[in-house]
């Protein structure tokens, strides 16, 4: 019993420390975009933290001179699942183009039971148009409405 706590401990680990990703961009116009936890204020974090109850879709914010997103995927029943941005970059020196992958765990996958709620942060200079994406498993895309 006490090996199969510290195999889900570790396992809850591993997915955090990989979501937590630091993925800095720059826009063509010099405009900077902030992914990942690691890169947000504090307060965008705290914000979008309090979305991942259970919601899922992407919804925006402006924090001073910011404009911060959050994609949420909503509640899942183990971990392993995983929001993630595949690229990210400006369309024509005026969008932002954020293309995202929504992972789930392989059937047969070892994960832990435990509910999650993952979800992905970025922030852009205020008024930056933005457009969010989901890239399907055939490599489409499927624009997102930001709520």
């Amino acid at each position: 019993m006490r090996k199969n706590i510290i195999v889900a401990l570790v396992l809850v680990c591993a997915v955090t420390l990989c979501a937590c990703a630091i993925r800095p961009a720059q826009g063509s116009s010099g405009d900077k975009i902030l992914l990942g936890r690691e890169e947000v204020s504090e307060p965008v974090l705290e914000w979008a933290e309090s979305k991942a109850d259970g919601a899922e879709g992407v919804f925006r914010k402006t924090f001073g001179e910011w404009d911060a997103y959050v994609v949420l995927m909503g509640e899942k029943p183990t971990a392993g699942y995983v929001v993630r941005v595949e690229n990210a970059g400006m369309s024509g020196g005026k969008v932002w183009i954020v293309d995202v992958v929504f992972e789930s765990p392989a059937p047969g996958d070892m994960v832990a039971e435990v509910i999650t709620y993952p979800y992905e942060v970025f922030s852009v200079p205020k008024g930056t148009p933005v457009k969010v994406c989901s890239v399907q498993p055939d490599g489409s895309t499927v624009d997102l409405t930001i709520k």
